[in-house]
């Protein structure tokens, strides 16, 4: 079965619980953010998804944190796990805001139902565990998230190359979720075997479209389609495949 991308959610008002014991509840705030009202549907580029209003979650644990964003496994209140994936707010000299990338990588594959949240600092503060990373994203006074789901019992090409030698034909379906993503107008632009997750099933997940680029923002050269998609073919057969043999 081809890959598919993360069914994905932008999420506000988040209130988030603490995992741990002895923490107060109440030091996590909700944040309200304004309604400002929808453009036209002639005007917008890719369909309206409805938000996510109250957003609520318990904190999990934390899968990765870099400087672009943080990644954490929460619990919504009907015990179901969700990736949260928090996003400083966007800087000047940044070239491009990530949540602003994936989210319209998301939408215009119709996936997405979003809202741009923004969230208090305390939900960062009291459950992550201490890290570098983590503590330059509490020096924000919000943040971002974007709601995307989990997937259970699934991991990175990039930490199972073997998994590609061991079912040749996933490397063909891995190439067929690209070119959906490449027909819904979407340039992924960080192709990598970190980006496909693959569950036990042999079943894979596009992840992370935070540098991605869409035709319903801006024009892209068909070529690059073309050129993403030959240079894709060439990683996995020429280098993930064969060292995964060696």
């Amino acid at each position: 079965m081809p890959p598919i991308t993360n069914i994905a959610r932008i999420c506000e008002n988040v209130r988030a619980s603490p995992a741990l014991p002895n923490q107060r509840d109440d030091v996590f705030t909700v944040v309200t953010l304004p309604v400002i009202p929808p453009p036209p549907a002639s005007q917008r580029p890719y369909i309206l998804i409805p938000r996510l209003p109250n957003f609520t979650c318990t904190f999990v644990r934390e899968i990765q944190t870099i400087k672009a964003a943080a990644v954490l496994l929460v619990a919504l209140p009907n015990s179901n796990h969700r990736i949260l994936k928090l996003f400083p707010p966007p800087r000047p000299s940044r070239p491009w805001d990530p949540l602003l990338r994936e989210s319209t990588g998301y939408a215009s594959q119709r996936r997405l139902r979003p809202l741009l949240p923004r969230l208090d600092r305390n939900h960062l503060a009291a459950p992550a565990a201490a890290g570098v990373s983590r503590r330059a994203f509490k020096q924000h006074k919000h943040l971002r998230g974007l709601q995307i789901d989990f997937i259970p019992n699934a991991t990175t090409l990039m930490a199972t190359p073997d998994r590609l030698v061991e079912h040749p034909a996933l490397v063909d379906a891995v190439i067929a979720g690209q070119e959906r993503i490449h027909e819904a107008g979407v340039l992924h632009q960080d192709t990598l075997p970190r980006n496909i997750m693959v569950n036990a099933h042999d079943r894979g997940w596009w992840i992370d479209f935070g540098s991605a680029l869409s035709t319903a923002t801006q024009s892209i050269d068909l070529r690059q389609f073309e050129a993403e998609r030959e240079a894709m073919w060439a990683l996995l057969l020429q280098d993930v495949v064969r060292s995964a043999r060696e």
